[in-house]
């Protein structure tokens, strides 16, 4: 099974390793960043994990909140261990 995961937050070089090489052999990782707005909606709507930094309006409008009728998950990176 192949998990469908939107990174919110514009990750660097470093950050975007240390996912794909984690998750990139169990998913398809998706950076909103930089989609037009009909690619990042279709990426939320098919996303079954949501990564996100803090989960703020910076990252994930208000609008965008509407299309995650799919995620199952939702990880805040600021709330994971240091």
């Amino acid at each position: 099974m192949t998990f469908q995961i939107a990174i919110t937050y514009l990750a660097n070089q470093r950050e975007s390793r240390a996912i794909d090489s984690v998750l990139g052999d169990i998913s398809d990782i998706l950076y909103l960043p930089g989609l037009k707005p009909q690619e990042r909606t279709a990426a939320l709507e098919k996303a079954d994990v949501i990564m996100s930094r803090s989960f703020a309006e910076t990252e994930i409008t208000v609008q965008d909140v509407a299309h995650l009728k799919s995620a199952r998950l939702i990880q805040l990176i600021f709330a994971g261990a240091g």
